[in-house]
């Protein structure tokens, strides 16, 4: 059960993400419940999900979707194959 609690927080996070909003750890452990908001963060770059942080000057990182840079993609190519970036 908390295997699906996990996942369904990972999906919200994501999808916040994908609308164009930045969280913080704080922010993803009060409005999504995740009890370690780092393991999410990890969770989704684990996937593949191009998920940036930016500290701020108080030193809070701000995490975002972004882009990957092409050398990622050749990167990743080299590594794994055609499989890699599907």
């Amino acid at each position: 059960m908390a295997n699906r609690n996990n996942s369904s927080q990972t999906a919200r996070v994501l999808a916040a993400l994908n609308q164009g909003k930045t969280l913080t750890a704080r922010q993803i452990a009060n409005k999504f419940g995740a009890g370690n908001p780092h393991e999410v963060i990890r969770r989704l770059r684990e996937e593949g999900e191009p998920i940036y942080s930016n500290i701020n000057a108080n030193g809070i990182a701000n995490y975002r979707l972004g882009t990957p840079r092409k050398s990622n993609n050749r990167i990743a190519y080299r590594v794994f194959g055609a499989n890699a970036l599907r």
